[in-house]
């Protein structure tokens, strides 16, 4: 099915005009109508936040028939939308099989309120469809929030203080109810249970308190009702947006400064400057848009986008952004509070006051983004210039080293070439030179560039195609530091990447070390960890300084499209 919906797309990206959303024949239209849509859960750690917290979560991306993980898009959205319907926040997530995962800081500045969580994918956004929940969030630091009398002895809103202790629950059981600050406790998984199931699951343990708002939506409910906006018609004029099937999706064109100018079959060429750069090459459409996919993982936070013609002034760059999604159907509700709310508040205001205060102690971990593998790696011919007589000037670089390449000149232009391996010479088809993965047009760049910055040269002698264009071999340059800055005669356009997040591993504070003793400890946050794996059969994690009754939720999908909710709860004395 996959397969066929991959050629459904590349049908439409080949032969019809694209930017941001692209109009599609009635007959393609039909086709799409039966194409898998999609919905995403999140599991976050709490509705419930102060200013100077984290928001942490883990995102499930499901086929809407099955509830099966969806491999069709690679990456979702999440935002945080505040009462003015305006984004506070927006994050990009990188999904790998429907699962991906991130967290983000709610900033001292933020005023307290009601706010709404969505996520989404490009896919979702033909119905306008985003999963939703409300986030209460409190400035302790800024003002004050309304607070009306509630009776206790009938209030819901505290109803998570006289929820009773468990010790076991399906899949999840603790070695004991009681525990003392500090103390290690066991999280078990039904041996029985694991077994007979699989899928992808997360688990968070945290303080209950007193809420201002009501229960988060488990699996369960989100799997048995619609627990996410769409408006059934929203297409129009069988307008689609593409899905980010590959990664990534940049989108741009192009428009003539002379109408006379074609704007047809343009190379345009996007580099993303670092020690393993990432460069890509396309052709612009009919109308002059293009787009390119971005499945690699990459630390920069700018790109080049570039016209690689000979008359490349004769054109303006336009990077376009995509359409936002309709949230006129959200509604915000007031927060009150009661006597006993706002002292709670105050406590975690000042265990958050000192957790801050040492948080260079127990900082999550980010893990590196995976090596890029170049494309033709196992056809390049290296040059590391510490191993040769390193000389003054590209030109004597080229001709005392690199074998296989030389140089030619016209007027004030450089042009280098590179030998096939049939020892032919073509003097025609000009070579692919790249520096840390920014694509030199003008080789007047490289003849230019002080060689005692350059790490490695390397070659490949066969041609080259690259999207619709062919070159006679490649020249790949990469400097030691990997930061290589174009020349200001380019014309090109640099842009700010919105990049998905980086993949963390999040903190878990152990008491065997001895060190971490003398440290205060006021996490009111336990444990978190977005990729539990039920066959290691139990988990481990430490109690902090902080008193009361804490909370282990257990959240997930099985492989065959069940929801999985457990939760237990236990104290801390």
């Amino acid at each position: 099915m996959k397969f066929k919906i991959v050629l459904f797309f590349a049908f439409l990206m080949s032969s019809i005009p694209f930017f941001g959303q692209i109009k599609i024949s009635d007959e393609a239209y039909t086709v799409y109508q039966k194409i898998p849509q999609e919905k995403i859960y999140v599991h976050y750690n709490s509705n419930f936040l102060l200013t100077g917290e984290s928001l942490i979560y883990k995102i499930y991306c499901l086929n809407t028939s099955t509830y099966l993980f969806s491999d069709f898009s690679q990456i979702a959205y999440i935002e945080l939308i505040n009462a003015n319907k305006e984004r506070v926040l927006k994050q990009k997530i990188r999904l790998k099989k429907g699962i991906g995962q991130g967290d983000f800081f709610i900033a001292t500045d933020l005023p307290s309120g009601n706010y709404k969580l969505i996520a989404y994918t490009e896919w979702m956004k033909n119905k306008n469809s985003f999963y939703e929940e409300s986030i209460n969030i409190i400035n302790p630091f800024t003002q004050k929030i309304a607070t009306d009398t509630i009776n206790s002895k009938n209030s819901s809103i505290l109803k998570k203080d006289i929820l009773p202790l468990t010790t076991k629950n399906g899949f999840l059981e603790t070695n004991k109810i009681h525990f003392s600050k500090r103390e290690q406790v066991t999280l078990n998984f039904n041996e029985n249970l694991i077994n007979r199931t699989s899928g992808n699951f997360s688990i968070s343990v945290r303080k209950t308190m007193p809420n201002v708002s009501s229960e988060k939506t488990t699996p369960l409910e989100f799997t048995q009702s619609e627990n996410h906006n769409k408006l059934e018609n929203h297409n129009s004029e069988n307008k689609i947006f593409l899905p980010e099937l590959r990664g990534e999706l940049i989108q741009g064109k192009i428009v003539a400064l002379d109408d006379e100018q074609s704007i047809e079959n343009k190379a345009i060429g996007l580099s993303i400057i670092e020690k393993n750069g990432i460069y890509k090459i396309v052709n612009t459409k009919k109308d002059g848009t293009f787009y390119f996919n971005l499945p690699e993982e990459y630390a920069s936070e700018k790109a080049i986008v570039q016209i690689l013609e000979s008359n490349k002034n004769d054109y303006k760059l336009i990077i376009s952004e995509s359409k936002s999604l309709d949230l006129s159907s959200l509604k915000f509700s007031a927060i009150k509070t009661n006597s006993q709310i706002n002292k709670s508040i105050r406590e975690r205001a000042i265990y958050l006051q000192v957790e801050n205060a040492y948080n260079e102690l127990h900082q999550d971990s980010i893990l590196p983004p995976k090596q890029v593998e170049s494309l033709f790696k196992n056809a390049l011919i290296n040059y590391k210039l510490d191993d040769y007589t390193r000389f003054n000037t590209i030109k004597e670089t080229t001709v005392e080293v690199i074998k296989n390449t030389w140089l030619t000149k016209e007027g004030d232009n450089y042009t280098f070439h590179v030998r096939d391996n049939n020892l032919h010479t073509n003097y025609q088809t000009k070579p692919l030179v790249l520096i840390d993965g920014y694509i030199i047009n003008n080789h007047n760049e490289l003849v230019d560039f002080n060689p005692k910055l350059i790490k490695q040269i390397a070659i490949i002698r066969n041609k080259y195609k690259f999207n619709a264009n062919i070159y006679q071999g490649v020249i790949s340059v990469k400097t030691f530091k990997g930061d290589y800055t174009p020349s200001s005669n380019e014309k090109s356009l640099s842009i700010t990447l919105f990049k998905p997040l980086p993949i963390k591993k999040y903190y878990s504070k152990n008491y065997t070390n001895t060190d971490l003793k003398r440290v205060p400890d006021y996490r009111t946050q336990l444990f978190w960890n977005p990729n539990i794996n039920l066959t290691e059969k139990n988990i481990t994690f430490f109690t902090s300084d902080v008193t009361g009754h804490f909370e282990t939720i257990l959240e997930g999908f099985t492989n065959d499209g069940k929801p999985i909710y457990e939760k237990i709860i236990f104290t801390v004395k």
